[in-house]
């Protein structure tokens, strides 16, 4: 449940990084 959570959160801050470098 963890380790879901924090692969969830990865992802997350994946998708965020990568709506940064292409604005």
């Amino acid at each position: 449940m963890i380790e879901l959570k924090t692969a969830l959160g990865d992802i997350t801050k994946m998708e965020c990084d990568a709506i940064v470098n292409a604005a």
